[in-house]
């Protein structure tokens, strides 16, 4: 079990002489925890300790004091921490763990996969911290970015409660630009403000990934978990300097076609962003990784990826498989366009308005659309107007089966199956 360091937490202010992590604070970091942790370590089945005191905890936030809860959390055995949640907060997330029900994302693993202790980490998009206690835990120092306030108070907290010296945390949005934007907070799915969702604002500091790493004293970043709820893509934009070199990062990103959509913004942009500046994208499954091919189409409504220029010399827990094949990505997008929510079905139907003509002259792919334009949500038979007008445009049967009879027949000669 690693000792703990003084309790002491850092809310970043970058117009402000704030403290920062140095390097000989990360060379302390990395000595402390490289021989500690195993890499081969699989992720425990149990992660839930239980309450670290049945005494409810008083957090101030602007005007108003929250009753916070804090529980203990481990990934692997020698590396558990403390956690604070909102003891009244409805979402999903600080539910489960008040329920002692959380498991961490398998995705979470891939942080060691890419990179070692002592390797500085970005949480963009924190929510109340399991990534930056996760990944503090395991001996990494870390940049916490959070926009709600109330979710960078109980970061804060937790960071204190643990005594993680080499984390921190940043109380801003991220953007393409230095300045300030409205946002909604609203527990884990808090996002910028936009038209197509109403709700009390506040008004936040929005930075650059660029600017931030300069007021931090940051030289390089080794790892980025991105997950900000739609603003995916100006996050990548905001940080062309970084991206653009040679040591460029690896990232864990959220694509969520639905929240993409509230900013103009498709899954289709934010993968092709991120390609201009020459990362590669992996879909990240259970325990796999399967390359993403441009032009492929995001069958999932909300998909995780893993992002980089150069993948690690060895995956330890991860298998990287083949490209998914035409009919496994048509069979995605079919079952996406009967899940339970309107978003998934709307998304489906905006994304196949992005389809080839082969794809449209796919009799299932038709069937997919005939469907979503009779649906009950109103939405979503908004979202396949652009069918009718566009079936022109669809190979025709005829020529649909002539080109898989052509790519079954080259299957045979090339000894490969087609999709």
């Amino acid at each position: 079990m690693f000792l703990l360091y003084a309790v002491i937490f850092i809310d970043i202010d970058p117009n402000s002489s704030a403290a920062h992590i140095g390097d000989r604070h990360v060379d302390l970091i990395r000595n402390r925890y490289s021989s500690a942790f195993v890499l081969d370590l699989p992720m425990l089945e149990q992660t839930n300790l239980g309450p670290c005191s049945a005494t409810p905890i008083p957090i101030t936030v602007g005007d108003e004091t929250v009753t916070a809860r804090c529980f203990r959390l481990a990934a692997h055995p020698d590396q558990p921490f403390s956690l604070m949640v909102d003891a009244d907060s409805p979402d999903e997330m600080t539910q489960r763990i008040l329920a002692q029900r959380y498991t961490f994302p398998r995705a979470y693993s891939l942080l060691h996969e890419v990179a070692a202790p002592g390797a500085r980490v970005l949480d963009l998009g924190a929510h109340i911290g399991t990534f930056t206690l996760y990944a503090a835990a395991a001996g990494f120092v870390v940049t916490a970015v959070e926009a709600n306030p109330l979710n960078v108070a109980l970061l804060q907290a937790s960071l204190a409660e643990n005594g993680f010296t080499h984390a921190q945390v940043a109380h801003t949005a991220i953007s393409d630009q230095r300045g300030s934007l409205n946002f909604l907070p609203s527990g884990p799915y808090g996002l910028v403000a936009n038209p197509y969702i109403g709700g009390p604002m506040i008004t936040v500091r929005a930075e650059t990934v660029d600017a931030l790493l300069t007021d931090i004293g940051w030289p390089g970043v080794d790892f980025i978990k991105l997950d900000v709820e739609g603003s995916e893509v100006k996050a990548v934009r905001g940080m062309a300097g970084l991206l653009a070199r040679t040591d460029a990062p690896a990232i864990l990103l959220e694509s969520n076609g639905h929240t993409l959509h509230l900013f103009g913004e498709s899954t289709a942009n934010l993968m092709s962003t991120l390609a201009g500046f020459g990362y590669r994208c992996h879909l990240v499954q259970d325990g796999t990784l399967t390359p993403v091919r441009a032009g492929d189409l995001q069958a999932g409504c909300n998909v995780d990826y893993l992002a980089f220029k150069r993948p690690p010399a060895q995956w330890r827990n991860w298998r990287v498989t083949p490209p998914l094949s035409y009919n496994a990505q048509v069979e995605a997008l079919m079952r996406e366009s009967q899940a339970a929510h309107p978003h998934e079905r709307a998304y489906v139907a905006r994304t196949l308005a992005g389809g080839s003509r082969f794809l449209l002259g796919d009799r299932r792919v038709q069937q997919v659309l005939h469907a979503l334009q009779q649906d009950q949500d109103a939405d979503v038979r908004a979202a396949t107007a652009w069918w009718n007008a566009a079936r022109a445009r669809a190979w025709p049967a005829w020529a649909y089966q002539a080109r898989r009879m052509w790519e079954a027949a080259w299957a045979r000669l090339a000894g490969w199956k087609p999709g």
